[in-house]
């Protein structure tokens, strides 16, 4: 069963995942939670040596004041940032260990925020065509704990 249940929010995420600039993309007006709108990889070829991975964010239905990303074993990140949708720089402090990346916000992202998270000097460790599952979490900010809120899917080529 949760075999099952997670190949259904993989194949949910892989149809809701595009190319699309986090900027372009379109908000739900009435989301209850924070929801995951896009992601790619920069280039998507699996040989560059410092790639870029990207996806969105759309904070909606409460404020947020940490990101939370799962990062695969054979995958390695040099640096995180973090852009609102008019591309401004967003304060945070992040930290890249034991295979997560966390990215703390110094004041809180409020509900109708789009965000474009980046993670930057990325290194994988295969040379193969491969899909990168990210889950992502958020900690709201009357809470301590995490509520996930998808999986970032990056696709790259080896060509």
């Amino acid at each position: 069963m949760v075999k099952l249940s997670s190949l259904a929010i993989a194949g949910i995420f892989y149809l809701a995942s595009s190319t699309v600039p986090v900027w372009a993309a379109s908000t739900v007006p009435d989301a209850s939670a924070p929801y995951l709108t896009t992601s790619r990889s920069l280039p998507r070829n699996t040989r560059a040596p410092f790639a870029k991975f990207q996806f969105g964010i759309n904070v909606a239905g409460y404020s947020v004041s940490q990101i939370s990303i799962d990062l695969p074993d054979r995958i390695s990140v040099g640096s995180v940032s973090v852009r609102g949708a008019d591309n401004q720089v967003i304060e945070a402090s992040t930290t890249v260990k034991n295979g997560s990346a966390i990215i703390s916000f110094t004041q809180q992202v409020s509900p109708g925020t789009a965000l474009r998270i980046q993670l930057s000097s990325v290194r994988t460790l295969s040379m193969l065509n491969r899909v990168w599952l990210m889950p992502v979490s958020v900690k709201r900010a009357e809470t301590a704990t995490d509520t996930p809120i998808g999986i970032a899917r990056i696709h790259t080529y080896s060509n």
